[in-house]
């Protein structure tokens, strides 16, 4: 599960690289692995370079490789969901700077009440704002009486909010059987644990293994790795042993079958 959040605004120079920064190093700090996505209207590449010079030779992408960096380049129209199908890790948390055309929560950064108004009629989805305007007393008070339910914090107060809307939606991929197999009595103490940086979501038995699941009148049944294991090879035997001329095994890639508890089995 990655939880997406944009941080945006009207004009440059308002600080969202320093809050993606800041809040990047805040859960990097609790152990969580953050992404970050960076929106521009400027070209990465620089003209004459190696790299650019590459591309137009036709080249399809370039990938320059130093002692300690990476980059992938390529000449695509991108939107936002085709950069984050392009994340080569699983990241808990990304932080996308820019994109307020997108569907996605946003945290806005405004200068004052007037851009902050002005973006609020303009931008979907905003959760919390914060800039400069933190630094003007009555502007700040005078938007809570506008829209008094979009808080106007710092970086501790989104630290928070994001916080717990990562609980909320961990809470939600947990399978609510509170199994213990976890280490924890409950599901719930698991995403707390989570949010505190004392687990990952992967110790749920549940979602860490994909090998098998079952399902029990639609609940999840938590299965540790060995009967996972177990179903799939006695599945794969049924279906070898049916021997389908038309049907490749090896080259198949999933199984679903649905079992009648209650249909008779008696002829």
């Amino acid at each position: 599960m990655s939880l997406i959040i944009c941080v945006v605004s009207l004009s440059r120079l308002r600080g969202k690289t320093q809050v993606i920064n800041d809040l990047t190093k805040r859960f990097a700090e609790r152990g969580f692995k953050v992404a970050v996505i960076k929106h521009s209207i400027e070209s990465f590449d620089t003209p004459m370079k190696d790299t650019w010079r590459h591309l137009e030779s036709g080249s399809s992408e370039v990938i320059y490789v130093s002692p300690s960096e990476l980059v992938n380049i390529r000449r695509v129209k991108a939107d936002l969901n085709y950069a984050l199908s392009y994340l080569q890790t699983e990241p808990d948390i990304v932080f996308v700077e820019g994109f307020k055309s997108s569907d996605k929560p946003k945290i806005l950064c405004a200068k004052d009440l007037e851009e902050a108004k002005r973006g609020l009629k303009t931008i979907s989805n905003v959760i919390a704002i914060t800039g400069e305007i933190l630094n003007k007393e009555s502007q700040k008070k005078e938007l809570k009486k506008i829209y008094p339910n979009i808080p106007i914090t710092d970086v501790d107060g989104l630290f928070k909010i994001i916080s717990i809307m990562y609980l909320s939606e961990s809470k939600k991929l947990l399978p609510g059987l509170n199994c213990g197999r976890c280490g924890y009595r409950t599901c719930e103490e698991l995403a707390k644990a989570v949010i505190e940086g004392k687990a990952k979501l992967s110790n749920c038995v549940v979602l860490s293994t994909s090998i098998a699941r079952v399902k029990l009148d639609g609940r999840n049944i938590p299965l540790t790795k060995w009967p996972q294991v177990v179903i799939k090879e006695i599945v794969s035997g049924i279906l070898r042993a049916l021997k389908l001329k038309d049907l490749d095994l090896n080259s198949a890639k999933k199984v679903e079958m649905t079992v009648n508890l209650r249909e008779s089995t008696s002829e």
